[in-house]
């Protein structure tokens, strides 16, 4: 009998319904949210272009670097290392 009074108090008033709603639900989408790209601020294209980075900007300060023919395109292959010394000589820029 006393058993049966706990229970009866510690039981909710009413059905319990339990939420199976992901946070992503609850609290991201918002009802009549249109998702929209945003327009781009340049007109570059990152598959065609090179990156910017620390090395590209500063190659011409770093030490034993081969020489760099297209300033545009420092980090390409160079073939410099390996041509001999006497083929080198004729052209302009060593």
């Amino acid at each position: 009998m006393m058993r049966q009074k706990i229970l009866a108090e510690l039981k909710p008033v009413g059905e319990y319904l339990p939420e199976y709603g992901t946070t992503h639900q609850r609290h991201f989408c918002a009802p009549g949210f249109v998702p929209s790209k945003a327009k781009p601020s340049t007109d570059h294209d990152y598959r065609n272009e090179e990156a910017i980075t620390f090395w590209s900007d500063n190659y011409q300060q770093i030490q034993r670097v081969s020489a760099i023919k297209n300033p545009n395109d420092p980090f390409k292959k160079s073939s410099l290392f390996s041509t001999r010394i006497q083929d080198r000589l004729d052209d302009e820029e060593p």
